[in-house]
C-alpha cells in the first residue's frame, strides 16, 4: 500500500512519532476490518470505507468470499478512484 507508505513519511517528517501513531491507527482499523466486514456500509459495490481514527484517512476494501481485499488507503480529500482498476 504505496498511499499508507507516504501518509507515514509525511506525519513523521511533520512530527518524530506521528508516523508511527498513523501506522498503529491504520493497524487498528484493518483489525476492525478483519473481525467485523460487513460493519461498513458499501461506497461504490463491492467496495466499502473504514474510517482511521485521529486522522483523515479511510481503508477501502471489498469482500470476495472469505477473503478481504484492500483496494486502498486515502486521504479524505483525494478522489479514490485508482481503487477500480485495482479490482480487475
Amino acid at each position: 500500500m504505496n498511499e499508507a507508505r507516504e501518509a507515514r513519511r509525511f506525519y513523521e517528517s511533520r512530527r518524530e512519532g506521528l508516523g508511527t501513531q498513523f501506522s498503529n491507527e491504520l493497524a487498528v482499523t484493518i483489525r476492525r476490518i478483519r473481525e467485523l466486514p460487513t460493519t461498513w456500509l458499501e461506497i461504490d459495490s463491492p467496495v466499502r470505507r473504514a474510517l482511521v481514527n485521529r486522522f483523515p484517512y479511510s481503508v477501502h476494501y471489498a469482500i470476495e468470499g472469505s477473503v478481504i481485499l484492500i483496494v486502498g488507503v486515502y486521504h479524505g480529500k483525494q478522489r479514490p478512484i485508482s481503487w477500480r482498476s485495482r479490482l480487475k
